[in-house]
């Protein structure tokens, strides 16, 4: 059986996807325990802290393969995958060669990094330059040139033509060249804002987690164009800002409260702003789509695994903030799921659902005012004020 033919039998293979997911993070993990063992240069704390950081690396590095792949060839984004995924535990030799290759030393591999790494172009144009103190490895190096030529006898295979197949696979090394100079994209972004870059695991991972959110979506999208459409516009409306608006308030209510600026436009902090109105937005659309579950709709398979999913989003980004934030949107979840457990339908108005839309305001004002400065000490009479507001505002929604 020729190249052609093992990757046809990859890719129409009948094994579950979870097969190629635990190869591909079993991998991911063994790279990880390796990079860090044998790097003398990397204490145990500083192991543990950049774990989710460089798992997000390869997430965000395996969606971007599936996207680019999937451009070049229009193969689908499941067989793509099964190809992709078990590919990944070639990262296991990167830092075997490193070792080898200093005789023992091990190599402390890093992204390029702005007043360090200097003459992006040049590196660009040279295959990252020469070697230094840490950065780019030997193993990366080797391990990467590996990628592309396999990218290109992939797209030749799919008979996309030497020209189109070239193209593409430097398409990849761009794309591996742009993820290994994030620090200097997020030098230029923080720079915009007028905000100080700082180099720390924690910024990387939380950058990481954003640009994941969105290459998700993408694939999502790719997968069953028809599924999103249909989540999307039953799902998504107006009222979906609701809780960011709700926490909003208790972000203003804040700094009234407290009389001093906002500590959220920091640098450690800044990514924290478009994590806060993603997990509060999809814990409340989670709820619409529990309801359509519990009431037996349409389409209720995909409404629950939708459910399920965005609450694994909410969830996630909020843990991502902080715990605090995470038990807010817990708690809320919490009261949903048995709110909805006497099936009373969230999706169209009526006196109990209003009941709920109010007694639900509480929970986005208290994890707005909280994210804003760490502490639920809220004036009354402005709790009161805005209470009455809210409260106003919904019964005269459809009436």
């Amino acid at each position: 059986m020729g190249l052609k033919g093992t990757i046809e039998k990859i890719e129409n293979s009948k094994t579950p996807l979870i097969f190629f997911l635990v190869i591909s993070f079993s991998s991911i993990l063994i790279r990880d325990f390796l990079e860090f063992y044998l790097d003398r240069q990397n204490p145990l704390v500083i192991v543990i802290d950049a774990i989710p950081h460089t798992t997000f690396f390869y997430v965000s590095v395996c969606l971007s393969f599936l996207i680019l792949f999937h451009f070049a060839t229009r193969e689908k984004i499941e067989k793509l995958a099964k190809l992709i995924l078990p590919a990944f535990a070639i990262t296991i030799t990167v830092p075997v060669i490193d070792y080898l290759f200093t005789q023992g030393e091990g190599y402390h591999v890093s992204y390029m990094l702005p007043g360090i790494h200097e003459g992006l172009l040049m590196r660009f144009l040279t295959f990252f330059g020469p070697l230094d103190r840490f950065g780019i490895s030997p193993g990366m190096r080797i391990e990467i040139s590996l990628v592309i030529l396999a990218s290109f006898a992939y797209f030749a295979i799919k008979q996309q033509g030497i020209v189109r197949s070239l193209f593409f696979s430097f398409l990849v090394y761009v794309m591996l060249f742009a993820f290994f100079i994030l620090p200097y994209i997020l030098n230029f972004f923080l720079n915009f804002l007028d905000l100080h870059f700082e180099y720390s695991s924690r910024l990387m991972r939380d950058s990481l987690f954003v640009l994941t959110f969105f290459q998700a979506l993408w694939v999502y999208y790719l997968v069953n164009r028809d599924s999103f459409k249909k989540n999307f516009g039953s799902l998504i409306s107006l009222d979906s800002l609701y809780p960011w608006l709700a926490a909003l308030s208790g972000i203003i209510l804040s700094r009234t409260a407290f009389g001093k600026p906002l500590n959220i436009m920091t640098e450690s902090r800044i990514l924290d702003l478009f994590f806060l109105p993603v997990c509060l937005i999809s814990e409340w659309t989670a709820c619409k789509a529990l309801t359509r579950t519990l009431n037996k709709e349409e389409g209720t398979n995909m409404y629950r695994m939708t459910a399920l999913g965005l609450i694994l989003i909410s969830l996630f980004y909020a843990a991502a903030i902080n715990l605090a934030i995470f038990f807010f949107v817990a708690a809320f979840l919490s009261v949903c799921f048995i709110y909805h457990i006497f099936k009373v339908d969230f999706v169209r108005p009526g006196l109990l659902n209003k009941f709920f839309l109010i007694f639900s305001f509480p929970f986005f004002l208290a994890t707005g005012y909280f994210f804003g400065n760490k502490t639920l000490d809220m004036p009354v009479n402005a709790v009161i004020l805005l209470f009455i507001f809210i409260t106003n505002i919904m019964f005269s929604w459809g009436s």
